[in-house]
């Protein structure tokens, strides 16, 4: 699935594969990040993205490795979205129609689904649960 408007929200789980971590879906995470840096695609990220990744990399290596690593995410550009009303009332409602999820994982697809972009992530888990609202696709299948 392809983002009618070359358009994608990327969650933490995803960008933390562009620095080869995972070796799981390396090969889809480059052709996104490659496809980004030539500008082919657009990504934007709720703001919390960022908190996620310093969490992921603060768990994983020193201070000093992760801060540089948390530098190179931050030099991607990647657009920032801030909380709204709207959004959060979306992130609610998918958490009501969804039990189990949180307010997290539902912020990277409402933002996906307020902006006309597909949501790309590695959370088969949260995916199964969601897939049929659409606008939602596993990094797997990043063509």
């Amino acid at each position: 699935m392809a983002a009618k408007n070359g358009s994608y929200v990327v969650d933490a789980s995803c960008l933390i594969k562009w620095i080869g971590l995972e070796m799981e879906e390396k090969e889809q995470a480059e052709k996104l990040r490659a496809a980004y840096s030539k500008k082919e695609v657009a990504i934007t990220v709720p703001a919390l993205t960022f908190w996620e990744v310093g969490n992921m990399l603060g768990r994983k290596f020193d201070p000093k490795t992760a801060s540089g690593i948390f530098n190179h995410f931050q030099n991607y550009g990647f657009r920032q979205a801030l909380l709204t009303l709207e959004m959060a009332s979306l992130c609610h409602w998918i958490m009501k129609k969804y039990p189990g999820t949180s307010f997290y994982d539902a912020s990277y697809h409402a933002l996906a689904i307020q902006h006309e972009s597909i949501f790309i992530t590695s959370d088969k888990k949260y995916y199964e649960k969601t897939k049929g609202l659409g606008s939602i696709l596993l990094l797997k299948d990043y063509k």
